[in-house]
């Protein structure tokens, strides 16, 4: 008989981290991420007001690993776009300021000022180096009511250290796994 002890929801996906922190200071940590997301509003209405000023063009917004994002140029209609002054293709359907003219100069001066750098949550480092030497960005999740601090990859002690314990207290990724597991029921 193949009985499975326990069904989860097809909807559900979850993320098993390697390391799991729970927050202890949740009033310091939403307000950060309330301020985190007027910097984001601000962002996007910079790259919307941007966008007219490229005659309505999409900007061509790349976004890292850390989470940082920069406007670096302009998707195109169609490969044989006409391309405005100052600017150079990118592939088929992106533009780039062409840094060889006034023009691509003044356009890349703009696009300078209109990055977003990537989450910098309280009382952690914005990354930390992994047992494998890989780079290990934290990342929030919030389960049950809680927030906790989660890293794809298992860290050493020292590093571990480097995230607060006034703001941050390991946890079993079970504890994770289980708040995840009650709300998808």
């Amino acid at each position: 008989m193949n009985e499975k002890l326990c069904t989860l929801p097809e909807s559900s996906k979850i993320y098993l981290p390697a390391m799991v922190f729970r927050s202890l200071q949740p009033a310091v940590l939403e307000a950060y991420l309330d301020e985190r997301a007027r910097a984001e509003e601000g962002f996007n209405a910079k790259v919307a007001a941007y966008s007219i000023t490229i005659g309505g063009r999409v900007p061509l917004v790349d976004t890292f690993s850390s989470g940082d994002q920069m406007v670096r140029g302009m998707r195109l209609l169609s490969p044989t776009e006409e391309l405005p002054a100052g600017w150079r293709r990118d592939g088929c359907y992106s533009a780039v300021p062409a840094l060889r003219t006034p023009e691509g100069k003044k356009a890349a001066a703009v696009l300078a000022g209109l990055q977003l750098p990537g989450p910098s949550f309280p009382g952690a480092p914005t990354h930390l180096t992994g047992l494998d030497g890989s780079r290990v960005i934290p990342r929030l999740q919030r389960a049950a009511s809680a927030v906790y601090l989660t890293l794809a990859s298992a860290v050493s002690g020292p590093e571990a250290a480097r995230i607060a314990g006034t703001h941050w207290a390991r946890v079993p990724v079970q504890q994770i796994t289980a708040a995840v597991l009650l709300e998808a029921a």
